[in-house]
């Protein structure tokens, strides 16, 4: 019987919740998105002229271009 990807999944999925743990965190942690990809990794998410973007921020022809930063 062969398996395949779809049912490890699906059988592995349990355990995965089981071992999930609530951590605690500060009401005012924060994080910064960041994009990965084949050929290029850690760049970025960047905001400017209502768009986002992946790079360096400082290279883009936008007065408001800002890093995303998630704050939860």
């Amino acid at each position: 019987m062969r398996l395949d990807m779809r049912n490890l999944l699906a059988a592995s999925l349990p355990l995965v919740v089981l071992g999930a743990r609530k951590r605690d965190v500060s009401p005012s942690a924060t994080f910064q998105l960041y994009a990965y990809g084949d050929g290029f990794g850690g760049l970025p998410l960047f905001y400017a002229d209502g768009l986002a973007y992946i790079g360096d921020p400082s290279l883009a022809n936008s007065s408001d271009a800002a890093v995303v930063i998630c704050k939860f």
